[in-house]
Protein backbone atom coordinates (compact mmCIF):
# COMPACT_ATOMS: atom_id res chain seq x y z
CA UNK A 1 0.00 0.00 0.00
CA UNK A 2 1.80 3.18 -1.16
CA UNK A 3 1.94 6.04 1.31
CA UNK A 4 1.47 9.40 -0.43
CA UNK A 5 2.10 11.47 2.68
CA UNK A 6 5.22 13.58 2.98
CA UNK A 7 8.03 12.06 5.01
CA UNK A 8 8.28 15.24 7.05
CA UNK A 9 6.26 14.76 10.20
CA UNK A 10 5.05 11.27 9.24
CA UNK A 11 4.86 9.47 12.57
CA UNK A 12 2.43 6.62 11.93
CA UNK A 13 3.24 4.08 9.23
CA UNK A 14 0.33 3.41 6.90
CA UNK A 15 0.29 -0.42 6.84
CA UNK A 16 0.05 -1.04 10.60
CA UNK A 17 -2.36 1.88 11.02
CA UNK A 18 -4.83 0.49 8.45
CA UNK A 19 -4.55 -2.96 10.03
CA UNK A 20 -5.18 -1.48 13.48
CA UNK A 21 -8.30 0.25 12.12
CA UNK A 22 -9.50 -3.21 11.00
CA UNK A 23 -8.80 -4.56 14.50
CA UNK A 24 -10.79 -1.66 15.99
CA UNK A 25 -13.72 -2.53 13.70
CA UNK A 26 -13.39 -6.17 14.82
CA UNK A 27 -13.74 -4.83 18.37
CA UNK A 28 -17.00 -3.04 17.45
CA UNK A 29 -15.59 0.44 16.84
CA UNK A 30 -17.50 2.35 14.16
CA UNK A 31 -16.67 6.02 13.58
CA UNK A 32 -13.30 7.82 13.69
CA UNK A 33 -13.71 8.90 17.33
CA UNK A 34 -14.47 5.33 18.44
CA UNK A 35 -11.50 3.97 16.48
CA UNK A 36 -9.17 6.59 18.00
CA UNK A 37 -10.49 5.81 21.49
CA UNK A 38 -9.89 2.08 20.95
CA UNK A 39 -6.30 2.67 19.81
CA UNK A 40 -5.62 4.97 22.75
CA UNK A 41 -7.04 2.46 25.22
CA UNK A 42 -5.17 -0.54 23.75
CA UNK A 43 -1.97 1.26 22.71
CA UNK A 44 0.41 -0.83 24.84
CA UNK A 45 -0.99 -4.09 23.51
CA UNK A 46 -0.97 -2.86 19.91
CA UNK A 47 2.62 -1.55 20.17
CA UNK A 48 3.77 -4.95 21.36
CA UNK A 49 1.71 -6.78 18.75
CA UNK A 50 3.12 -4.76 15.83
CA UNK A 51 6.52 -3.87 17.35
CA UNK A 52 5.72 -0.15 17.06
CA UNK A 53 7.75 2.77 18.39
CA UNK A 54 4.81 5.15 18.68
CA UNK A 55 5.09 7.53 21.63
CA UNK A 56 1.34 8.18 21.69
CA UNK A 57 -1.81 6.97 19.98
CA UNK A 58 -2.83 8.56 16.65
CA UNK A 59 -5.48 11.19 17.03
CA UNK A 60 -8.96 11.20 15.56
CA UNK A 61 -7.73 13.69 12.93
CA UNK A 62 -4.81 11.43 11.90
CA UNK A 63 -7.09 8.42 11.42
CA UNK A 64 -9.50 10.59 9.44
CA UNK A 65 -6.74 11.90 7.14
CA UNK A 66 -5.42 8.38 6.50
CA UNK A 67 -8.88 7.20 5.44
CA UNK A 68 -9.38 10.22 3.18
CA UNK A 69 -5.94 10.17 1.53
CA UNK A 70 -5.50 6.42 1.07
CA UNK A 71 -5.67 5.30 -2.55
CA UNK A 72 -9.09 3.70 -2.96
CA UNK A 73 -8.12 1.83 -6.12
CA UNK A 74 -4.93 0.40 -4.61
CA UNK A 75 -6.82 -0.64 -1.49
CA UNK A 76 -9.47 -2.29 -3.68
CA UNK A 77 -6.80 -4.18 -5.65
CA UNK A 78 -5.30 -5.47 -2.40
CA UNK A 79 -8.76 -6.37 -1.11
CA UNK A 80 -9.62 -8.47 -4.18
CA UNK A 81 -6.39 -10.40 -3.92
CA UNK A 82 -7.02 -10.89 -0.19
CA UNK A 83 -10.61 -12.05 -0.82
CA UNK A 84 -9.38 -14.78 -3.16
CA UNK A 85 -7.17 -16.10 -0.35
CA UNK A 86 -10.18 -16.28 2.00
CA UNK A 87 -11.88 -18.79 -0.31
CA UNK A 88 -10.60 -21.72 1.70
CA UNK A 89 -12.75 -24.36 -0.01
CA UNK A 90 -14.09 -24.88 -3.49
CA UNK A 91 -17.81 -24.28 -3.76
CA UNK A 92 -20.28 -26.28 -5.81
CA UNK A 93 -22.57 -23.50 -7.00
CA UNK A 94 -20.02 -20.70 -7.52
CA UNK A 95 -22.79 -18.13 -7.32
CA UNK A 96 -21.89 -14.41 -7.28
CA UNK A 97 -24.70 -11.98 -6.45
CA UNK A 98 -24.35 -8.37 -7.61
CA UNK A 99 -26.19 -5.55 -5.86
CA UNK A 100 -25.73 -2.00 -4.61
CA UNK A 101 -26.04 -0.46 -1.16
CA UNK A 102 -26.22 3.16 -0.01
CA UNK A 103 -23.87 4.36 2.75
CA UNK A 104 -26.56 6.47 4.38
CA UNK A 105 -24.28 8.35 6.72
CA UNK A 106 -21.96 9.57 3.95
CA UNK A 107 -23.86 12.74 3.04
CA UNK A 108 -21.84 15.38 1.14
CA UNK A 109 -19.41 12.69 -0.03
CA UNK A 110 -20.24 13.58 -3.66
CA UNK A 111 -20.30 16.98 -5.32
CA UNK A 112 -24.12 16.86 -5.38
CA UNK A 113 -24.20 16.27 -1.63
CA UNK A 114 -25.65 12.75 -1.97
CA UNK A 115 -24.67 9.70 0.00
CA UNK A 116 -22.33 7.39 -1.90
CA UNK A 117 -23.31 3.92 -3.06
CA UNK A 118 -21.26 0.74 -3.13
CA UNK A 119 -21.85 -2.10 -5.57
CA UNK A 120 -20.66 -5.46 -4.21
CA UNK A 121 -19.87 -8.85 -5.73
CA UNK A 122 -20.89 -11.37 -3.05
CA UNK A 123 -19.84 -15.02 -3.24
CA UNK A 124 -22.99 -16.48 -1.72
CA UNK A 125 -21.78 -19.96 -0.73
CA UNK A 126 -18.74 -18.62 1.18
CA UNK A 127 -20.57 -15.43 2.20
CA UNK A 128 -17.55 -13.27 1.41
CA UNK A 129 -17.19 -10.11 -0.65
CA UNK A 130 -15.05 -10.58 -3.78
CA UNK A 131 -14.89 -6.92 -4.74
CA UNK A 132 -16.72 -3.62 -4.62
CA UNK A 133 -17.00 -0.40 -6.58
CA UNK A 134 -18.05 3.03 -5.40
CA UNK A 135 -20.91 4.76 -7.18
CA UNK A 136 -21.85 8.43 -7.10
CA UNK A 137 -25.32 9.66 -6.26
CA UNK A 138 -26.91 8.90 -9.65
CA UNK A 139 -28.61 5.49 -9.81
CA UNK A 140 -27.89 5.07 -13.54
CA UNK A 141 -24.15 5.01 -12.86
CA UNK A 142 -24.56 1.61 -11.22
CA UNK A 143 -24.82 -0.10 -14.63
CA UNK A 144 -21.30 0.67 -15.99
CA UNK A 145 -19.82 0.03 -12.54
CA UNK A 146 -21.27 -3.49 -12.54
CA UNK A 147 -19.76 -4.17 -15.97
CA UNK A 148 -16.40 -2.88 -14.77
CA UNK A 149 -16.60 -5.09 -11.67
CA UNK A 150 -17.47 -8.20 -13.73
CA UNK A 151 -14.58 -7.54 -16.10
CA UNK A 152 -11.97 -6.89 -13.43
CA UNK A 153 -12.79 -9.65 -10.92
CA UNK A 154 -10.83 -12.15 -13.02
CA UNK A 155 -12.97 -15.18 -12.13
CA UNK A 156 -14.32 -17.84 -14.49
CA UNK A 157 -17.01 -20.55 -14.47
CA UNK A 158 -19.20 -18.64 -12.02
CA UNK A 159 -22.83 -17.60 -12.29
CA UNK A 160 -23.65 -13.91 -11.77
CA UNK A 161 -27.16 -13.09 -10.57
CA UNK A 162 -28.52 -9.59 -11.10
CA UNK A 163 -31.73 -7.65 -10.56
CA UNK A 164 -33.74 -6.10 -13.39
CA UNK A 165 -31.69 -2.89 -13.46
CA UNK A 166 -28.81 -4.85 -14.98
CA UNK A 167 -30.88 -6.65 -17.60
CA UNK A 168 -28.83 -5.04 -20.40
CA UNK A 169 -27.41 -6.81 -23.45
CA UNK A 170 -24.03 -5.11 -22.92
CA UNK A 171 -23.89 -6.50 -19.37
CA UNK A 172 -24.75 -10.01 -20.57
CA UNK A 173 -22.03 -9.72 -23.20
CA UNK A 174 -19.51 -8.67 -20.53
CA UNK A 175 -20.41 -11.72 -18.45
CA UNK A 176 -20.02 -14.10 -21.40
CA UNK A 177 -16.73 -12.48 -22.49
CA UNK A 178 -15.35 -12.98 -18.96
CA UNK A 179 -15.96 -16.75 -19.16
CA UNK A 180 -18.97 -16.76 -16.84
CA UNK A 181 -22.75 -17.07 -17.04
CA UNK A 182 -25.60 -14.95 -15.75
CA UNK A 183 -29.20 -15.00 -14.63
CA UNK A 184 -30.94 -11.64 -14.78
CA UNK A 185 -34.46 -10.69 -13.79
CA UNK A 186 -36.64 -9.15 -16.50
CA UNK A 187 -39.13 -6.38 -15.69
CA UNK A 188 -40.84 -3.50 -17.45
CA UNK A 189 -37.59 -1.54 -17.84
CA UNK A 190 -37.17 -3.92 -20.84
CA UNK A 191 -40.80 -3.93 -21.97
CA UNK A 192 -40.34 -5.81 -25.22
CA UNK A 193 -38.26 -8.56 -23.64
CA UNK A 194 -40.63 -8.78 -20.67
CA UNK A 195 -43.65 -9.30 -22.95
CA UNK A 196 -41.75 -11.91 -24.95
CA UNK A 197 -40.93 -13.82 -21.75
CA UNK A 198 -44.61 -13.75 -20.76
CA UNK A 199 -45.76 -15.01 -24.17
CA UNK A 200 -43.15 -17.75 -24.36
CA UNK A 201 -43.85 -19.08 -20.88
CA UNK A 202 -47.61 -19.04 -21.46
CA UNK A 203 -47.52 -20.48 -25.00
CA UNK A 204 -44.98 -23.29 -24.71
CA UNK A 205 -44.45 -26.16 -22.36
CA UNK A 206 -41.35 -26.00 -20.19
CA UNK A 207 -38.59 -28.49 -20.96
CA UNK A 208 -38.12 -28.99 -17.22
CA UNK A 209 -39.51 -27.74 -13.92
CA UNK A 210 -38.56 -27.95 -10.26
CA UNK A 211 -40.58 -27.35 -7.11
CA UNK A 212 -39.10 -26.34 -3.76
CA UNK A 213 -40.96 -25.56 -0.54
CA UNK A 214 -39.53 -23.60 2.37
CA UNK A 215 -41.04 -23.46 5.84
CA UNK A 216 -40.55 -20.69 8.36
CA UNK A 217 -42.40 -19.53 11.43
CA UNK A 218 -46.00 -18.80 10.36
CA UNK A 219 -44.97 -18.90 6.71
CA UNK A 220 -44.74 -21.40 3.88
CA UNK A 221 -43.40 -20.60 0.42
CA UNK A 222 -43.54 -22.87 -2.63
CA UNK A 223 -41.42 -21.94 -5.65
CA UNK A 224 -41.84 -23.57 -9.04
CA UNK A 225 -39.05 -22.93 -11.57
CA UNK A 226 -39.88 -23.60 -15.22
CA UNK A 227 -37.23 -23.62 -17.96
CA UNK A 228 -37.93 -22.67 -21.58
CA UNK A 229 -35.30 -23.19 -24.25
CA UNK A 230 -34.51 -20.39 -26.70
CA UNK A 231 -36.56 -20.90 -29.87
CA UNK A 232 -37.19 -19.33 -33.24
CA UNK A 233 -40.00 -17.18 -31.85
CA UNK A 234 -37.52 -15.34 -29.62
CA UNK A 235 -35.05 -14.94 -32.51
CA UNK A 236 -37.75 -13.49 -34.77
CA UNK A 237 -39.06 -10.94 -32.29
CA UNK A 238 -35.95 -9.44 -30.70
CA UNK A 239 -32.66 -8.00 -31.92
CA UNK A 240 -29.68 -10.30 -32.38
CA UNK A 241 -27.67 -8.35 -29.80
CA UNK A 242 -30.17 -9.68 -27.26
CA UNK A 243 -30.91 -13.23 -28.31
CA UNK A 244 -27.31 -14.23 -29.07
CA UNK A 245 -26.59 -14.39 -25.32
CA UNK A 246 -29.99 -15.69 -24.16
CA UNK A 247 -30.15 -19.48 -24.02
CA UNK A 248 -33.18 -19.91 -21.79
CA UNK A 249 -36.13 -18.13 -20.23
CA UNK A 250 -37.01 -18.91 -16.61
CA UNK A 251 -40.39 -18.47 -14.98
CA UNK A 252 -40.66 -18.52 -11.19
CA UNK A 253 -44.10 -19.07 -9.67
CA UNK A 254 -44.25 -18.25 -5.96
CA UNK A 255 -47.12 -19.25 -3.71
CA UNK A 256 -47.00 -18.00 -0.14
CA UNK A 257 -49.09 -18.97 2.85
CA UNK A 258 -48.72 -16.56 5.76
CA UNK A 259 -50.57 -16.99 9.02
CA UNK A 260 -52.20 -13.76 10.17
CA UNK A 261 -52.20 -13.64 13.95
CA UNK A 262 -54.68 -10.75 13.81
CA UNK A 263 -57.22 -12.62 11.66
CA UNK A 264 -56.21 -16.06 12.98
CA UNK A 265 -56.17 -17.60 9.52
CA UNK A 266 -53.80 -18.42 6.68
CA UNK A 267 -53.59 -15.86 3.87
CA UNK A 268 -52.49 -16.91 0.39
CA UNK A 269 -50.60 -14.86 -2.20
CA UNK A 270 -49.24 -15.67 -5.65
CA UNK A 271 -46.81 -13.93 -8.00
CA UNK A 272 -44.72 -14.64 -11.06
CA UNK A 273 -41.24 -13.45 -12.03
CA UNK A 274 -39.28 -13.81 -15.26
CA UNK A 275 -35.56 -14.30 -15.80
CA UNK A 276 -33.17 -14.90 -18.68
CA UNK A 277 -30.06 -17.07 -18.59
CA UNK A 278 -26.92 -17.06 -20.71
CA UNK A 279 -26.88 -20.87 -20.71
CA UNK A 280 -29.50 -23.62 -20.47
CA UNK A 281 -29.73 -24.02 -16.70
CA UNK A 282 -31.41 -26.97 -15.04
CA UNK A 283 -34.66 -26.10 -13.27
CA UNK A 284 -33.23 -27.12 -9.91
CA UNK A 285 -30.14 -24.93 -10.27
CA UNK A 286 -32.20 -21.99 -11.53
CA UNK A 287 -34.51 -22.29 -8.52
CA UNK A 288 -31.55 -22.34 -6.13
CA UNK A 289 -29.63 -19.51 -7.83
CA UNK A 290 -32.58 -17.13 -7.97
CA UNK A 291 -33.52 -17.71 -4.35
CA UNK A 292 -29.91 -17.52 -3.15
CA UNK A 293 -29.40 -14.20 -4.95
CA UNK A 294 -31.27 -12.50 -2.13
CA UNK A 295 -28.63 -13.75 0.27
CA UNK A 296 -26.75 -10.56 -0.59
CA UNK A 297 -29.51 -8.62 1.18
CA UNK A 298 -29.77 -10.86 4.24
CA UNK A 299 -26.15 -11.94 4.72
CA UNK A 300 -24.33 -8.83 3.52
CA UNK A 301 -26.36 -5.61 3.46
CA UNK A 302 -28.42 -6.40 6.55
CA UNK A 303 -25.33 -7.55 8.46
CA UNK A 304 -23.42 -4.40 7.54
CA UNK A 305 -26.35 -2.13 8.45
CA UNK A 306 -27.43 -3.76 11.68
CA UNK A 307 -24.61 -5.90 13.08
CA UNK A 308 -21.72 -3.66 11.94
CA UNK A 309 -23.74 -0.43 12.32
CA UNK A 310 -22.65 0.93 8.93
CA UNK A 311 -25.81 3.01 8.51
CA UNK A 312 -25.15 4.64 11.89
CA UNK A 313 -21.68 5.77 10.80
CA UNK A 314 -22.11 9.51 10.15
CA UNK A 315 -18.92 10.13 8.18
CA UNK A 316 -18.86 12.45 5.17
CA UNK A 317 -15.27 11.95 4.02
CA UNK A 318 -13.32 8.71 3.91
CA UNK A 319 -16.52 6.65 4.07
CA UNK A 320 -15.45 4.61 1.04
CA UNK A 321 -12.18 3.57 2.70
CA UNK A 322 -13.95 2.58 5.91
CA UNK A 323 -16.44 0.57 3.85
CA UNK A 324 -13.60 -1.40 2.25
CA UNK A 325 -12.00 -2.00 5.65
CA UNK A 326 -15.34 -3.33 6.92
CA UNK A 327 -15.32 -5.74 3.98
CA UNK A 328 -11.86 -6.94 5.11
CA UNK A 329 -13.30 -7.49 8.59
CA UNK A 330 -16.41 -9.29 7.35
CA UNK A 331 -14.33 -11.63 5.17
CA UNK A 332 -12.05 -12.43 8.11
CA UNK A 333 -15.03 -13.34 10.28
CA UNK A 334 -16.73 -15.41 7.59
CA UNK A 335 -13.48 -17.23 6.69
CA UNK A 336 -13.20 -18.16 10.38
CA UNK A 337 -16.68 -19.69 10.34
CA UNK A 338 -18.43 -16.97 12.35
CA UNK A 339 -22.23 -17.16 12.00
CA UNK A 340 -23.46 -14.45 14.39
CA UNK A 341 -21.48 -11.34 13.43
CA UNK A 342 -23.10 -9.01 15.98
CA UNK A 343 -22.42 -11.34 18.91
CA UNK A 344 -18.85 -11.98 17.71
CA UNK A 345 -18.05 -8.25 17.58
CA UNK A 346 -19.38 -7.81 21.10
CA UNK A 347 -17.23 -10.67 22.40
CA UNK A 348 -14.18 -9.12 20.72
CA UNK A 349 -14.89 -5.76 22.35
CA UNK A 350 -14.44 -7.28 25.81
CA UNK A 351 -11.57 -9.62 24.97
CA UNK A 352 -8.93 -8.43 22.50
CA UNK A 353 -7.09 -11.77 22.68
CA UNK A 354 -9.86 -13.38 20.64
CA UNK A 355 -8.99 -11.19 17.65
CA UNK A 356 -5.35 -12.24 17.53
CA UNK A 357 -6.38 -15.88 17.00
CA UNK A 358 -8.23 -15.27 13.72
CA UNK A 359 -6.85 -16.82 10.56
CA UNK A 360 -6.23 -14.43 7.66
CA UNK A 361 -5.50 -11.52 10.01
CA UNK A 362 -1.83 -12.10 10.81
CA UNK A 363 -1.26 -15.24 8.75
Amino acid sequence: MPDYRRNQGKVYNLAPLLTIICIAILARANEYVEIASFVDEKLKVLKKLFDLKWKKAPSYATIRRVCIWSSKQTLEDIFRQYASECMVTKGRHKLVALDGKVLRGSNNQTEEGNAIQVISAFLVEHQIVLGQEEIDGEKTNEIPKVRKLIKELGIEDHVFTMDALHCQYETLQEVVDSGNNAISQVKDNQKKLHKLCQKMTNGWRPIEQNTQTNYDRNRQETRVAKIYRKNQYLRDHIDEKWHKNIECTIKIERTRLVFSTKKQKWEKSYDEAYYIGTKLFTAKDANVYIREHWGIENRLHHVRDRSMREDDCKISFGAGTLSKLRSFVLNILRANGVKNIKNELFKNSVNLNRITKYRFLFN
